[in-house]
Formats: C-alpha cells, structure tokens, sequence
C-alpha cells in the first residue's frame, strides 16, 4: 500500500518558579500523526502508464484501463465509497503539573526528585471511503475522556572535581502512570453481488437469467489498546573541553523498556555545543550539532539581555518517523 503521513506537534506554554531548593512547573504537549492510505483502484492507477499520444491508444491497452477503473464504480455508474483514500489519524495531549525539590549532598553531588500530576487524553481513528466529517466527533467524544495519575522521578549529578566531567543519572515514571484505554475504529464499506429475489424469497428471472444486484454492507472494525508510560533510566555524561565548547554522551532507556526504539543502539544520542558568548554583552549564540536515533541532529540558541532565549532544532522524530523542525521561546531571569 502507498503511504503518506504527517504530524503537527504543539507544546503549550511551560510555567516555572522556583524558590530555594523547590520548584514548581505546568506544561502541557500535543501531538497529532495522520497518514493517508491509497485505495487498490488509486495504487493501480498510479502504476498505470498511458500513452503519450491518443492515437497510440490500442485495444488492449483500453480494455486494461476500463479494468483498473470499472471496480470503482457500483452498478449504477457511481463512485464506490472503497475506491477513496482511507485516513488514520492519532492524537494524544498531556497537561503535566510538577513540583520537585533539589539539593546538594556534597559540593560535588547534587540530587532531586520530581512529583507529577499527569492528565492524558488519547485518541485514535481510523476511517475510510471519506467519511472524514465522523472522524472529529470521534476525536472529541475520545477527548471527553481521561486518565489522571500520578508519578515521581528522581536524579542525581555528580562532577569530577578538576576534570571539568559530569555524570547524571535520571530514573522516570518510578510511580506506574495510569492506563489509558482507547479504540482504532475503521468503518469499511464492502460490496457484492446478490440474486434479486421476490416477497417469496424466489430468485427473479429476467428473460430466463437470473436477476442480480450490487449490496454494500459497512463493517466497522474495532481495535482497542492502552497508552502509558514505561519505566524509564537514563545515564549521561558531559564533558567540557573549554569554557565555551562542551560534548555530551546520554544512554537514555537503559533497560529498554520504552517500544518506541526500533534497535537498542538507537538509545545512545552524542552531541556538543559551541558557544559564541564573546559578540557582545547582551548576545549570545550556541550552534549545535549530535547524533540521535541513528540520525544526524542540528540546533542553534540565542540569548538575549540572559532574559529571551530561543532555540531551534532539525532532528528525526521516532513518533512521526521523520525529520522534524523544533522552535522554542523561553522568557526567564
């Protein structure tokens, strides 16, 4: 089948405040995936070649057209519903409250723990013949319905005094978030031939052969299954090699719980930043660059009066399968 999908991804504003060693933040992300799938008539279609010219149009040639075509159309010379595109569309979006509290064991080794208050939303459709109007009520009767739970993680950052490295670990989702259970629903609209049959249930003879007509039945297929969020360790290490160049190394899922990595080395992401802070004052730029997922990652920031910062991102995105854009504007003192 041919493919061909796209996603939109917001995240909403992030709050933080801090006071002493407590902090406290709400943020939420959404993400919508949809992808479109030819129907048989369209893939054939596709793989069809007409001639250039109409006078090099052969009978054969016609007669393999009106093949690809004709099971398009019903008996009655309209469109089939099966002979459109079918769209499949997943969309979730996750309102997060946080508060966390960190502190310094020695000078060299800091720890914290996070407590989240996670509210999800889910919602999955998939649909054909272009009834794409049922799809958004689908959607929002899904997000009429949530799951709300809670969860903590915890870390720590040592620093190897003189040598200029850092060792974090992070374990996430230590508290099992709720489950959240939705249904993949395609409605599938099929045809066949039956015989025409009288009050009696007597097949109908028309001039001695038997009578037939085309039925389209729709068959709605339900699939469920449930979102949540593994268990999750990550190990990293970064180095600073100058005051301004610094390179890093992250072991993100360790024990390779999370489904979503399609090989294991797909956890291990390299990066370093560069950082121009001598152009002035109130400027200053940081160019990035790594590896992630197998794919090669690039980034830059900017800083102005240490009040505005943004940053933007070219990397791959394992949800959508693509290489994305990222863009972000964070206001702080």
């Amino acid at each position: 089948c041919d493919w061909s999908s796209d996603v939109c991804s917001s995240d909403l504003p992030d709050f933080q405040i801090q006071s002493g060693n407590i902090g406290f933040a709400f943020y939420a992300t959404g993400r919508v995936r949809f992808m479109v799938q030819s129907s048989p008539v369209i893939s054939r279609l596709a793989g069809y070649t007409l001639p250039s010219n109409v006078s090099d149009l052969s009978p054969s040639a016609i007669y393999q057209l009106m093949s690809i075509v004709e099971p398009a159309f019903d008996m009655n010379g309209d469109l089939k519903t099966d002979a459109l595109p079918s769209l499949y569309l997943v969309s979730y979006v996750d309102a997060v409250g946080a508060v966390g509290y960190g502190m310094h064991v020695t000078p060299d080794l800091s720890v914290g723990v996070n407590l989240k208050l996670v509210n999800r939303r889910f919602s999955s459709v998939w649909t054909a013949g272009g009834d794409y109007e049922d799809m958004v009520g689908q959607i929002k009767n899904d997000f009429q319905t949530s799951a709300t739970g809670y969860t903590a993680d915890v870390g720590g950052c040592y620093t190897l005094s003189g040598s200029g490295l850092r060792i974090g670990l992070a374990v996430q989702n230590l508290i099992p978030l709720q489950k959240l259970s939705s249904t993949m629903s395609m409605h599938k609209l099929e045809s066949s031939l039956q015989y025409v049959r009288d009050p009696n249930n007597n097949i109908v003879l028309v001039n001695g052969d038997t009578a037939v007509t085309e039925v389209e039945q729709t068959t709605t297929i339900a699939t469920p299954f449930e979102f949540t969020e593994p268990l999750l360790i990550n190990v990293g290490c970064m180095k600073r090699l100058t005051d301004f160049w610094d390179v890093s190394l992250d072991w993100v899922d360790v024990a390779g719980q999370d489904v979503q990595y399609s090989s294991y080395v797909d956890r291990f992401r390299l990066g370093t930043e560069l950082r121009l802070e001598a152009i002035s004052d109130f400027l200053g730029i940081a160019l990035r660059t790594g590896l992630a997922d197998r794919h090669p990652t690039y980034g830059f920031g900017v800083d102005l009066f240490r009040i505005l910062q943004l940053d933007g991102a070219y990397a791959y995105d394992s949800f959508t399968d693509q290489n994305s854009y990222y863009a972000q504007v964070r206001v702080g003192w």
